[in-house]
């Protein structure tokens, strides 16, 4: 198990990307940067190995971030990486911030149900996501007045999307996430379903 973290205050400042890691210079990690792949180890605070991880220097360490939830089971929360006393930036290159054969701790945050109600917002008003603020928009498991879904990718942990009242648009092109029990309509809804792939755990419609 990795270590659980308290949700942090004031909320989800370090979850939401904006206390930035120190970025690590120097001989050592311009070497790093150059290796083709690194051989990682993913641990908790608590001294248990998470898992091996063979990853390639130059990738974003956001890549790394996704083997060490994949490892982990898919926590319900937000995983963070700790290299020594320094956190791992998702924005970096891995080879920038860890060294072959580091030992790398695993953290995992609960999520502040405001928090996840501001990556939604910002989702839906086409703002980027920064930080950490991806794994937050892929736990979400419930959206509701959905009134326009260009350019949004569902939240794999979605169980339930209710649209809203005047929504009338075409779901051809929208991928609903495998996990999807609920799928409701407004009365304005007309559109054929015919070629939208429907989950197959799909309960409500």
């Amino acid at each position: 198990q990795a270590s659980i973290l308290p949700c942090p205050a004031p909320c989800g400042r370090l979850l939401a990307g904006q206390c930035r890691p120190a970025r690590r210079r120097g001989m050592a990690a311009e070497e790093a940067a150059r290796e083709g792949t690194l051989e990682l180890e993913l641990g908790s605070l608590s001294g248990e190995t998470v898992g091996q991880v063979s990853i390639k220097a130059a990738v974003p360490a956001r890549e790394l971030v996704k083997r060490a939830r994949a490892l982990l089971g898919d926590p319900r929360g937000v995983v963070s990486l700790v290299n020594g006393t320094e956190m791992v930036s998702e924005d970096l290159p891995v080879g920038e911030q860890v060294l072959h054969g580091a030992r790398v701790q695993c953290l995992v945050a609960p999520v502040c149900e405001q928090l996840q109600r501001d990556v939604v917002r910002s989702v839906f008003e086409g703002r980027a996501l920064g930080g950490a603020e991806w794994q937050i928009w892929e736990l979400v498991e419930s959206l509701e007045d959905v009134d326009d879904l260009t350019g949004v990718a569902l939240p794999g942990a979605l169980r339930s999307l209710a649209f809203g009242r005047r929504f009338n648009r075409s779901l051809l092109g929208v991928v609903l996430p495998s996990g999807l029990q609920s799928l409701t309509f407004g009365v304005a809804f007309n559109q054929s379903l015919d070629g939208v792939p429907l989950p197959s755990g799909l309960q409500h419609l």
